[in-house]
């Protein structure tokens, strides 16, 4: 009876954790019984130390490779009944088995692609119609036109200057003479900025 209540209370965590990913929306991940290995013998030759790697290198594979794990126990639980009969070559040989087995069956990683990142290039080709020296001789009007709007609110003694400056640099942008459109634009932008007397 008590052996049931432990087993009960052991498999009631277990039970728990598979009903809240499966109301996550999370796949079921299995549940895979913890391999109870028998005690290792304490450390002190190299016959020992050589089972307790082998017992490390199961518990490691029962994360990974629980097939693995199960399998490479059989070896270990082999090296110790050997070890126990004072064979310590034989139980040096299963613990290097158990060893190699449990590491054997680890799933290959999967290789994730890098994204290659791709610059874009800096020319004068056009842009879908356009190229980029005249981008940015439409973004300087564009904040021109910003700024004289900004001007007109204010009511600045400027904005008659600025608005000339702007429909010089509008006749240049015609022209496709970029530099003259930022020039003008700049300068209309900053007859804007003048302070107030």
């Amino acid at each position: 009876m008590k052996r049931m209540l432990v087993l009960l209370a052991l498999l009631s965590p277990l039970a728990a954790l598979s009903a809240a990913a499966q109301t996550s929306g999370l796949p079921p991940s299995p549940i895979v019984a913890p391999l109870i290995l028998p005690k290792s013998v304490p450390v002190t030759n190299q016959t020992s130390s050589l089972m307790f790697n082998a017992m490390l290198a199961i518990s490691r594979a029962q994360l990974t490779n629980p097939a693995a794990a199960q399998t490479a126990a059989f070896a270990y639980t082999k090296a110790l009944e050997q070890y126990r009969r004072g064979d310590l070559s034989g139980a040096s040989a299963s613990a290097l088995n158990a060893s190699s087995t449990a590491g054997m069956y680890v799933p290959a990683p999967q290789i994730v692609p890098q994204p290659q990142l791709i610059l874009p290039s800096v020319s004068r080709q056009a842009l879908y119609g356009a190229n980029a020296p005249a981008i940015d001789a439409d973004a300087f009007l564009a904040l021109t036109r910003g700024q004289l709007m900004d001007c007109a609110a204010r009511k600045s003694p400027q904005l008659a200057k600025a608005e000339d400056k702007y429909t010089l640099a509008v006749r240049d942008f015609a022209a496709a003479n970029y530099e003259a459109v930022r020039r003008d634009s700049k300068a209309a932008i900053d007859l804007c900025a003048q302070p107030q007397p």
